[in-house]
Parts: structure tokens; sequence; C-alpha cells
């Protein structure tokens, strides 16, 4: 697996379930398409994957990092056997 990156839209940011008083989940999805084909995000849509993602975070002070309508990066890179031992240590 080679690493890889995508554009995505910040949609929401919310407390996993009603009465949830620590962490919260973002969920991030491809920003809107534009058809102009040399748009940033019409060239990222055919190049990259596209994403729709729910994470749970439970760093409430990570909060600030996740604005909500923003475009954010995601970064795919693949764990290594090390990291992979140290992992399961």
């Amino acid at each position: 697996m080679t690493t890889s990156r995508c554009k995505a839209r910040v949609y929401s940011v919310e407390r996993p379930y009603e009465g949830a008083t620590e962490g919260f989940q973002v969920k991030l999805g491809a920003p809107p398409y534009d058809p102009d084909p040399e748009s940033e995000n019409a060239k990222f849509f055919h190049a990259t994957p596209c994403i729709d993602m729910t994470m749970y975070v439970s760093n409430e002070a990570a909060e600030a990092a996740f604005p909500v309508g923003e475009d954010v990066w995601v970064d795919f890179t693949p764990v290594t056997d090390n990291e992979k031992d140290a992992l399961n240590n």
C-alpha cells in the first residue's frame, strides 16, 4: 500500500449521543463537486479517494482542529511492521 491523501469537508461536530458528556463525533465527506475541470475540488475528485467517514474523538481540546464547513486533508499511511509490533505489545 502506498500513501494516499484525500480532501474532505467537515460536515458536523457533535456529541455521539444525547446526554454524552465526553468526546465528540466528526463527520467528514467529500467537498462539494465543482464541474469546472480546472478547479481544485474537481482535480481531487478524479485523482484521490472519496471519503464518507465518522470518527469519534475523545480529546476535547482537539475539537478546534475540525471547524465545520472547512476542508481538511486526510492521509492514509500504511502501518509498518515495527509499528504493528509496538501496538501488539
